[in-house]
């Protein structure tokens, strides 16, 4: 089924994310706030860049809101203004956050 952001609060919204980005593999993410859902088994850190109503883009001022550090990163947001190279680089894997989010079975 699809889940509308909309229809979740913002702690089940994070829940369903860090599940998605780990595959169900981790435990529960950060708790509260701020965009960081925590670091996966493989010490990547996920981030999930989501404001209700707002567009977020993974640009060069998003990217020095991440205080965490991490092997590598895994971000959420609705787009990317960095090249494919600059995430290579950095070690960022950008997954597009679709508003209408598909539920996995």
């Amino acid at each position: 089924g699809e889940l509308n952001d909309g229809e979740l609060g913002e702690e089940e919204l994070r829940a369903w994310v860090w599940e998605k980005a780990t595959r169900g593999d981790c435990g529960p993410g950060a708790a509260g706030g701020g965009f960081y859902l925590g670091t996966d088994r493989e010490g990547t850190a996920v981030y999930f860049c989501h404001e209700r109503g707002k567009e977020t883009v993974l640009d060069r001022r998003l990217l020095r809101k991440f205080k965490r550090k991490g092997a590598g990163y895994v971000v959420y947001a609705d787009g990317c203004t960095l090249g494919e190279e600059e995430l290579r680089e950095l070690g960022i894997a950008f997954r597009k956050v679709a508003r209408d989010l598909k539920a996995g079975k």
